[in-house]
């Protein structure tokens, strides 16, 4: 099951990157830990499951792929019309903005987190979940585990 070891962490084959759906996420159970493996714009990130908010299984969420998200720039450009019937401006030749993503949407209230830092990006969470380092070899999904979580009664 593990191929390699160091600094406390065992590298274990979770799975095969077909079980992982593109834009998707998949619950495993590695001893005393929930795991979430994503797939997501072609890549593969490893995080703990459960919510930090209210501890729903974040792998049955929804995945928002790396994106830029712009802001109009008010020092150059007109103040919106009153009527709203405008909901920003971006101009290409003006790049304002940053990236965003991948992140995961938790199904129950709506937090997000940032699938490669755990950060917790949206309310109503606030701490971020733990993140994993995570290796591709041929078809295997491989992903360091903490040895604190593993132990003989575990399995995926």
């Amino acid at each position: 099951m593990s191929t390699q070891t160091g600094n406390d962490v065992q590298f274990i084959r979770i799975c095969d990157i077909k079980d992982v759906s593109a834009e998707k996420g998949k619950s495993f159970r590695i001893g005393k830990l929930f795991l979430a493996v994503f797939h997501s714009d072609g890549k593969f990130f490893a995080t703990s499951d459960i919510c930090t908010h209210e501890h729903e299984l974040l792998s049955e969420g929804w995945l928002e792929g790396t994106h830029m998200e712009y802001l109009p720039r008010v020092d150059k450009y007109p103040p919106l019309p009153p009527s709203g019937e405008a909901c920003g401006f971006h101009a290409p030749d003006d790049p304002v903005g940053w990236l965003v993503g991948p992140t995961v949407e938790c199904p129950r209230h709506g937090a997000t987190f940032d699938l490669r830092t755990g950060e917790a990006k949206t309310l109503p969470a606030s701490e971020p979940i733990e993140v994993f380092a995570i290796e591709i070899k041929g078809s295997d999904v491989m992903v360091g585990i903490p040895v604190q979580y593993l132990d003989t009664a575990g399995s995926h």
